[in-house]
Formats: structure tokens, C-alpha cells, sequence
């Protein structure tokens, strides 16, 4: 006779159960009667089934792992950023019921409500990791075990952490900029001088997987490892060179670090200093004497300039970065800056030098000298001074005797140091005096003729 998978053998003395089941366990009797009477025996079945773990679907996370805690199940494998806490869940089944043994990527082993530092076994037999290092990066294996046998499941865990720069001084320069090739890091500003090669260093200190680096230029153009553009260039360590600095390179460098854990930036601002230097003039290039005009100048210009005259010497300096400040040395060793005044010197704000009212003890060399924090230059300017004037030349007598002898009369322009005559034009800023009348001279009687007789 049978009913499922429970039999019972023809002679009647043997009950069969087939694939037993954890639901069949209790109590069986057996029941054997005859004309006697009846007895009954009685048994008490207790079915075992050896432990297993729940059943798992490999876990899928994304390319960028989250920073935050993270919880799965023994079998799978997970990827966590550092600093967080892991719980791995350790369901398992089984009768009896089964003890949860954990073996940790160290090697030691924990059960059921054992802690050792930040590791620790919770009653259901879930693992809990706080504060998850790099280290901590291995295999996991919880192992179930009750009376009818054992298992053992693995989870790997990889453990990363998001990239992060040197920390550094952003501002480690001297205030004197050196003229010569400059290294620096990713989050230091820098100025350096027009010509020079830079060096930016990415130097990153975490970052697990590597991070990829990547450049974006102050033109807003990114360069990676092993790229060039002109005179930009990415090297495979992610430095950045800047060759022969030009002034339009000025702005913000950023450098980016990636991996899956995260993104780090460092920014350095970057200035290209120019030196001062003056408007290029060639100092025999003067300008020609014209007595009812001021006098302008640029520095680097040499002048000579009638007496009593106004002189403005300009200090144009053409290329400049920072602005320069200017000062001039006159003569004398006395120095101007802009603003200031001594006496009939001046300067304007911008730079140029006036002369009011020169005269020729204002003569010899002006400098100017341009000053910026990337360098100086100077500028001479020979000034020369020159006098004038209208003289009366009285000449000699037209006649030794008699009654017609006059002295004639001559003005001139002249030139007071050389005392030579000069074309009148140099003396057209004075009045020409009024010419005066001849003198009478030498109006004597002539002799008597020598008269001989015949």
C-alpha cells in the first residue's frame, strides 16, 4: 500500500518514506492487531537538511561608486569607497539551524556576536565592516554549519578611493620674480617672466584605482597624457609645460583627476610678467629748431632747444605688464616722480617730464627709468640749450673826410655762445629791434688838392 512517497511493505512490517522531506519529521505509529488484541509502537523522526545560504544574483553597480554605505549579500562582489561601512547579509538556512562562521580578509576568523576593532558578527550572522580601509580589500567567506554538514560561500570586496593633489602653498614665490625656467604644483599661482618655461606638477597623493589626469587650458582647450598643442604639451606623468610664456597665457589652469571613486581638481593662476621698455627712437633723430613752438620729445630722443623755451620729454613705454612706474634723474642727481614738482620740473601722471622756462643751466642728460615687478629699463635723453639774440653791428666809416661819411648799421641774429651770425629765423621768438639811423662820421674838410704850377 502506498500514498505518495510513504509506502508501506506487503508484509506490513516496514514503512518507507521516499526523498524525505524537513516537513515529514514527527511522530509515526505503527499499529499491529489480532484476534489478541492490539499494540502499538511509536517513533519520533527528526529530519535534518544541511545548511545553505540564500540564493544571489550577481550585484551590478554603476561606473562611479557611490560614497556611501553600501549592504549585500554573501556570494556577491561589491566595489566600496574607503571611509565607509559594509554589511555583508548572511541568511542561512538549514535544519538545525545552522552557526555562521566568518573568515576575514585578514584571516582571522569571527562567529556570532564577536567584534575584533571595526569588524564585527551580528546575531543573524550578518558581517559588518565601519570604516573600510584599503586594506581591508579581499575575500570574505562566511561558513554555515549544523549536523547535517557544512557550506561555505566567498565574497570579494575591492575597496578604492577617490583621487586628491598635494597640498601645498598657494602662494610659495618669492616677491622677486626670478628670471629663469619655474616648477610649481597643481593649486599654486605663479607669475613668472615673459620667454619662460613653466612646469605644473600633478602630483597626486590617493587615488585607488590611478586616476586619469586631464588639463584644461586657460584658452579653455584640454589636453591628456602624451598630447601636445603648440607650445603646450602634457607629459605621461600628467605635468604640464608651457614653453616661451607669451602674455596671453595668462588665466587658470585646472587639472582633473579621475576614477571611479571620484574627481579631484587643482587650479593654479598663472600671470606672465613683462619687463618695461621704452618706445625705440633714434637719439640723432631731432627735431628741427622752431622758436615759436614748445618742444616734445620721447625719451631715447636727444634735443637741442632755444633758451626760454617749455621741453616735454615723453616716457612711452611700449610693452609693460605689470604697469611700470617712472621716475626721472634730472641733471642735477635730483629725482621726479609722477605728480611731483621742484621748481620748473615736472612730471604728469603718465610719465612725461616738462621743462618751463629753460635755460642753459638745464642742459646734459635726463633719465627715465620704468620699473615693474618683472624688471626695469632706462631711457636718456641729452638736452642741449641754445641762446639767441639780435645784435646791432655798427659798421665802418663810408668816407675819411668831407661832408658825407657815415657809419652804417647791421642787425643779425646770433648765436650767444658761439657769437656767430645764424639765419634770422633763430631769432624770430624776440623782437628785432628798430633799425637806427647811420652815424655821421669822419665829417672833416678834405684836404686842398696839390696844386703845381706849370
Amino acid at each position: 500500500e502506498s500514498s505518495g512517497r510513504f509506502r508501506v511493505t506487503a508484509n506490513g512490517r516496514r514503512l518507507v518514506v521516499d526523498d524525505v522531506e524537513s516537513g515529514d519529521k514527527g511522530e509515526y505509529v505503527a499499529t499491529a492487531t489480532n484476534i489478541a488484541g492490539s499494540a502499538t509502537g511509536r517513533s519520533q523522526v527528526d529530519v535534518l537538511q544541511p545548511p545553505s545560504f540564500k540564493p544571489v544574483q550577481p550585484l551590478v553597480q554603476p561606473s562611479m561608486i557611490p560614497d556611501e554605505d553600501l549592504s549585500m549579500e554573501i556570494g556577491q562582489n561589491i566595489t566600496i569607497v574607503r571611509g565607509n561601512q559594509l554589511t555583508i547579509n548572511a541568511d542561512a538556512f538549514g535544519s538545525p539551524n545552522p552557526s555562521v562562521q566568518w573568515r576575514l580578509s585578514n584571516g582571522a576568523t569571527l562567529g556570532a556576536g564577536q567584534s575584533s576593532g571595526r569588524f564585527s558578527v551580528l546575531s543573524n550572522g550578518s558581517l559588518v565592516v565601519q570604516n573600510i580601509q584599503l586594506g581591508d580589500e579581499g575575500s570574505f567567506s562566511a561558513t554555515a554549519t549544523n549536523a547535517a554538514g557544512n557550506v561555505t560561500v566567498r565574497s570579494r570586496v575591492k575597496v578604492i578611493e577617490p583621487p586628491s593633489f598635494k597640498p601645498v602653498d598657494p602662494y610659495p614665490l618669492p616677491t622677486d620674480i626670478p628670471d629663469g625656467d619655474l616648477t610649481i604644483q597643481a593649486n599654486q599661482n605663479v607669475m613668472i617672466l615673459e620667454g619662460n618655461r613653466l612646469l605644473i606638477d600633478a602630483i597626486v597623493v590617493s587615488g585607488t584605482p590611478d586616476p586619469t589626469i586631464s588639463w584644461t587650458l586657460a584658452d579653455g582647450s584640454m589636453l591628456s597624457p602624451d598630447e601636445r598643442s603648440g607650445r603646450f604639451r602634457v607629459f605621461p606623468n600628467g605635468t604640464l609645460e608651457i614653453r616661451d610664456a607669451l602674455p596671453g597665457d595668462d588665466g587658470s589652469y585646472v587639472v582633473t583627476a579621475s576614477n571611479a571613486a571620484g574627481t579631484a581638481t587643482g587650479q593654479s593662476q598663472v600671470t606672465v610678467l613683462q619687463p618695461p621698455v621704452f618706445k625705440k627712437v633714434d637719439p640723432l633723430d631731432q627735431p628741427p629748431i622752431i622758436p615759436d613752438q614748445d618742444y616734445v620729445v620721447d625719451a631715447t630722443q636727444n634735443v637741442t632747444i632755444l633758451d626760454g623755451k617749455r621741453l616735454l620729454i615723453n616716457a612711452d613705454v611700449v610693452t609693460t605688464k605689470p604697469d611700470a612706474m617712472i621716475s626721472w634723474e634730472l641733471p642735477d642727481g635730483s629725482t621726479l616722480s609722477p605728480g611731483q614738482t621742484l621748481d620748473r620740473f615736472s612730471v604728469y601722471p603718465n610719465g612725461t617730464l616738462q621743462v618751463t622756462d629753460i635755460d642753459s643751466a638745464d642742459e646734459g642728460t635726463y633719465t627715465a627709468t620704468a620699473t615693474n615687478r618683472a624688471g626695469s629699463a632706462t631711457a636718456t635723453t641729452k638736452v642741449d640749450v641754445v641762446k639767441y639774440s639780435w645784435q646791432i653791428i655798427v659798421g665802418s666809416c663810408t668816407h675819411t673826410c668831407g661832408d658825407e661819411g657815415t657809419k652804417p648799421t647791421l642787425i643779425i641774429c646770433r648765436n650767444d655762445e658761439t657769437f656767430q651770425s645764424v639765419a634770422e629765423v633763430n631769432c624770430g621768438h624776440i623782437v628785432k629791434p628798430t633799425q637806427p639811423p647811420p652815424e655821421e662820421c669822419n665829417r672833416v674838410p678834405c684836404p686842398a688838392p696839390d696844386r703845381k704850377s706849370g
